[in-house]
C-alpha cells in the first residue's frame, strides 16, 4: 500500500485530498487540494515565541479533529506511522488536515519484518519492539503519536 492508493481510497474531512493523477512517460503529477494554511508545528512555534498558550477550547477542538481523522484511517485499516505536528495542517484555527502519507501501511499487509519508521518523539514503544521481537503493531501507534501531540500543545 502506498501514498497514492491511500489518498485515492480516502475521501474524508481531516484527510489531505487527492483529486486526480496524470502520468506521462517521465513523470507522475498529483492534483491535490490547495492548502494555504499553516502546520500545527508552526502554530506551536509561534505560540512559544510569543509566550502565548493555546486556549483549552482550541486544544480540545484540534485533538477532537485529529482523533476523528485517525478514526477514519482506522476504519480503513490504515496506519499513518508518521503523525506529528508538521504533518497536520491547521485551517480556521481548529480544523485539520493530515498530510504526508509516505510511511502509510495497512493492517492487512503488516509483517514482522517491518522496520522502525516515524519521527523520534512520536514513535510508540511497540514500533521499537517490533524490530526486535517480530510483533505486529496496529493503529494504536498513531494514537500514541496523537497523545504526544496533545502533550506538546
Amino acid at each position: 500500500m502506498n501514498e497514492i492508493e491511500v489518498l485515492r481510497a480516502l475521501k474524508s474531512q481531516g484527510i489531505f485530498e487527492l483529486y486526480e493523477i496524470h502520468e506521462t512517460e517521465e513523470n507522475i503529477y498529483l492534483v491535490t487540494e490547495l492548502l494555504s494554511e499553516d502546520t500545527l508545528h508552526n502554530l506551536l512555534l509561534q505560540n512559544l515565541e510569543s509566550s502565548y498558550l493555546l486556549s483549552k477550547d482550541t486544544i480540545q477542538n484540534i485533538m477532537f479533529n485529529i482523533l476523528k481523522a485517525l478514526s477514519t484511517l482506522s476504519s480503513y485499516g490504515i496506519i499513518h506511522r508518521n503523525l506529528k505536528p508538521s504533518n497536520i495542517i491547521i485551517e480556521d484555527d481548529v480544523k485539520i488536515k493530515i498530510t504526508n502519507f509516505g510511511l502509510v501501511t495497512s493492517n492487512s499487509i503488516l509483517t514482522p519484518s517491518f522496520k522502525i519508521c516515524g519521527t523520534a518523539g512520536y514513535i510508540a514503544p511497540e514500533v521499537f519492539k517490533a524490530a526486535k521481537t517480530g510483533i505486529i503493531y496496529s493503529q494504536k501507534c498513531d494514537v500514541f503519536a496523537a497523545g504526544c501531540i496533545f502533550f506538546e500543545m
